[in-house]
């Protein structure tokens, strides 16, 4: 499967299934897509009961748009519960792939056998499907599956009626904890409900990765959107900011956006886009949570990370939902990213991420706790020591800067008098202000940064005037977080 496919599937964050019958209903799925870019899309496509007998432009287009967007596309394969011959199912998989080369991700098998008497039957199709490039396999049982058949698969439909299912069924048709939603992605349809039930859908996501909605009645409940879809597609929306793995915080500094809607409507090249974020982040200028290159490499930006970037800068999307194409990119080797790092800050007070004694803080003694250096670069002229609590109710909140801190200096002891430079703290003067948290926990980073120079700043100087001297300068880059509550 590729990073592409991955990123879009969106992890363990719980989606939208939609069985789009109709070309005239793409308009309302990209429409909300685009408002809820968060949230997981997988659209079915279904020309003729499966692919018909010949290619259709609308279906290219629909395809192209979709996956833009960001959504996942299937097509439709119509098994008859195992009667339908293998042979007649491979021709029908073959020709979404000829029809539609290398376009669609993966084949959605509907009336699916819920019985293990038809493994071979499903293993034989799925592996002719993952064998042309279909790498994502949609099954429908409708209900229960046999859970030998589950490998098979990559999304499983295990409810398909009126009526919500309770969580005893979930959890059994699901086989709940063993799958991890971002290995199987088992999935609900519900139709002909008046009321959407919010406390169900929240226990429901626990066990599912895939969830459709929708008061609208058989033959073709799908057709039109439910009224309370936007309800339920804002709560899905919460959850996957929730389900999102930050690993760390989000900073990027507003003018960015001004970059990002220039590369989306083509006024910077793709190259210029990547070397300047790569700049950016590198130099800490732009901060997003670590993420590591796969062995997957593409030559290519996908349009959804194009789309995002210009969304984003028009506000239409959050910071999250930018950061997410970027560490795409990072992932698929397009941005290159150097996180090697031997420089290490240490405590003997506290451990990273974990709680700051009294004695360091407003409550106690207000003292500086000791700190440790080590694998400072040899090329280093000198350090420079940051800490700030990104909690703190007004914006981050500086506690102390340092800097010109010789290169070889190893360690600070506990309360040491400083008698390098020190800027003004956000308490209004010089010197250590240890963290004194108004209500709940904040976290403190202690960040330390190897120099390639020694820096001419005032006593006086603030945080931002450090940051400022240090861009262009950073060799390496450090950190050691605390957390402190005086509850």
């Amino acid at each position: 499967m590729s990073a592409d496919l991955s990123s879009r599937l969106g992890g363990n964050a719980t989606g939208i299934y939609y069985p789009m019958y109709s070309i005239s209903e793409l308009p309302q799925v990209l429409a909300a897509k685009k408002a809820f870019p968060n949230v997981p899309f997988n659209v079915n496509i279904n020309p003729a009961s499966g692919p018909g007998s010949a290619p259709r432009e609308d279906i290219t287009n629909a395809i192209t748009q979709l996956k833009s967007a960001g959504a996942v596309v299937t097509g439709y394969v119509p098994t008859k519960y195992g009667e339908r011959t293998i042979e007649d199912v491979e021709r029908m998989i073959s020709a979404y792939q000829q029809f539609y080369p290398n376009l669609l991700d993966g084949i959605m098998f509907d009336e699916v056998s819920h019985s293990s008497s038809e493994f071979t039957y499903y293993q034989t199709v799925s592996n002719y499907a993952r064998s042309l490039g279909f790498s994502y396999i949609r099954a429908n049982p409708g209900g229960s599956i046999d859970q030998v058949d589950v490998p098979l698969f990559d999304h499983i439909a295990i409810y398909e009626s009126d009526g919500y299912p309770d969580e005893s069924t979930l959890s059994s048709r699901t086989f709940y904890p063993q799958y991890s939603k971002d290995v199987v992605g088992f999935g609900a349809t519900i139709h002909s409900t008046s009321t959407y039930d919010k406390a169900w859908l929240h226990m429901a996501t626990k066990y599912l990765k895939w969830v459709y909605i929708t008061d609208q009645t058989e033959p073709n409940p799908y057709a039109v959107f439910p009224s309370y879809f936007n309800q339920y597609l804002t709560d899905l929306s919460s959850l996957a900011e929730t389900e999102l793995s930050n690993g760390g915080q989000i900073q990027i500094p507003s003018w960015v956006k001004n970059t990002a809607k220039w590369w989306a409507q083509g006024e910077i090249g793709d190259s210029d886009f990547v070397n300047g974020i790569e700049y950016l982040i590198q130099h800490d200028i732009i901060k997003i949570p670590k993420t590591s290159a796969t062995t997957n490499t593409e030559n290519h930006i996908p349009p959804w990370v194009k789309n995002n970037a210009g969304w984003w800068a028009e506000s239409s999307i959050g910071d999250k939902d930018f950061v997410k194409g970027i560490q795409y990119l990072i992932q698929v080797n397009i941005v290159h990213i150097n996180y090697n790092t031997s420089m290490i800050l240490s405590s003997t007070a506290f451990e990273n991420n974990g709680t700051i004694p009294k004695e360091f803080t407003c409550d106690g003694a207000d003292l500086s706790p000791p700190l440790s250096i080590s694998g400072v670069p040899k090329t280093a002229k000198s350090l420079a020591l940051i800490m700030d609590d990104p909690d703190a109710p007004s914006g981050t909140f500086t506690h102390w800067t340092v800097w010109n801190i010789p290169a070889e200096k190893s360690q600070f002891a506990k309360g040491e008098k400083i008698i390098f430079s020190q800027g003004k703290t956000g308490f209004g003067k010089t010197g250590y202000g240890g963290p004194c948290p108004p209500s709940g926990i904040h976290r403190y980073f202690f960040k330390l940064y190897a120099l390639d120079t020694s820096l001419v700043l005032g006593e006086s100087s603030k945080k931002a005037d450090l940051e400022q001297a240090m861009k262009g300068h950073i060799i390496e880059q450090t950190a050691l977080l605390g957390k402190y509550s005086r509850s």
